[in-house]
């Protein structure tokens, strides 16, 4: 069985940063520091790495190579040991270490000089399609001092890795597991965002994309991409990836409120795909806002207490009024009589000549 050898390292595969170490007063570096190839079954080709020795005296340095697959999400991965006995159905080492052959296990580095390794890989003609994984590993010391029982001592070694597709039968599927900001509610525009890509298919992918940021009233305010321009970022095969972003914005006390944040990742070679998720999060700023809320408090309650006053003045001017009209002695009602008045009666004479 295949004896496997655990070790903890960010590698390149996943972070872009130059690879070097240093260790007793000894330092190296290592070129390339990732190789992508595709290849079909059957298919040779050759290639050399570079290992420079950046110190005043000559060195020796051994090499082998070594697969590796991945154990943690936040780029942590396992070396599988050199010890390579297992094979396939078929009688084929699925192991792309098998598949890599070194002209050279050990070379002699001048000081401040360097050395270019040729190594060669062969592809199987019934090699399985998808993605295979091995790294070509340089150090001071012999393999067999560098491993120590379970342990591989990755402080002498340096790497460079391999990541190979064999043309066939590919699968290419990803999905994003989780996309989420590490907290609702801000009271300042510095955001972390976390994302969570899952490879499901049997190649590594790159997933490339972007999250972008919008405030109130859908104005852009900012573009994080990933994975742009680089050929860094790869997800191994049925394996989980996370990212960690951070975002800083202006302070605009008009563009206070609920944000929204857009991701999409496209993948894969064959036919390219996408996923996006959408999150919302607030940007409350606490003075302002407590200023403000203090305000309308103290407007309403000056408004209530005016309004209070105004009730008791109008209450108190409406029972004055009642006590004066009630303290008043009433009067007796004055009786009216009316005279009938006599007229005189008509002299005869009179009428008598009104006749004429």
């Amino acid at each position: 069985m295949k004896k496997i050898v655990v070790v903890f390292i960010f590698l390149l595969v996943f972070i872009n940063v130059p690879f070097v170490f240093a260790q007793e007063g000894i330092t190296l570096s290592i070129t390339p520091p990732l190789i992508k190839n595709n290849m079909n079954p059957g298919d040779i080709w050759k290639s050399t790495i570079k290992v420079a020795n950046n110190n005043p005296e000559e060195h020796t340095i051994y090499v082998e190579a070594v697969d590796f697959r991945a154990k943690q999400e936040d780029g942590v991965v396992e070396f599988l040991s050199s010890e390579k006995t297992g094979t396939s159905s078929e009688g084929v080492s699925p192991f792309l270490s098998q598949w890599i052959v070194l002209e050279e296990n050990e070379v002699v580095i001048p000081a401040f000089g360097s050395r270019e390794i040729p190594y060669i890989i062969d592809v199987p003609e019934n090699a399985s399609p998808g993605g295979h994984y091995a790294a070509i590993l340089a150090g001071t010391r012999p393999p067999a001092d560098s491993v120590s029982g379970s342990v591989i001592k990755v402080s002498s070694l340096l790497a460079s890795l391999v990541l190979l597709n064999v043309k066939g039968d590919v699968e290419e599927r990803g999905v994003i597991r989780e996309f989420v900001s590490d907290k609702v509610f801000y009271d300042k525009t510095d955001v972390g965002f976390k994302v969570r890509f899952e490879n499901l298919g049997n190649v590594h992918l790159q997933p490339l994309g972007e999250i972008k940021i919008y405030a109130p009233f859908n104005k852009l305010k900012n573009t994080i991409t990933i994975n742009h321009n680089s050929e860094f970022g790869n997800v191994l095969p049925e394996s989980i990836r996370k990212w960690e972003f951070n975002w800083k914005g202006d302070k605009n006390l008009l563009e206070m409120g609920r944000y929204r944040a857009e991701l999409i990742l496209g993948y894969g070679e064959e036919g390219r795909q996408a996923d996006n998720r959408v999150i919302y999060f607030w940007v409350i700023y606490p003075k302002p806002v407590i200023f403000a809320v203090s305000a309308v408090i103290i407007f309403i309650l000056l408004i209530t207490v005016l309004i209070r006053l105004y009730i008791r003045r109008a209450i108190r001017n409406t029972t004055g009024l009642n006590t004066q009209i009630v303290g008043k002695k009433s009067e007796p009602a004055k009786k009216i009589f009316f005279k009938r008045s006599q007229s005189k009666p008509e002299k005869k004479d009179d009428v008598i000549n009104l006749k004429k």
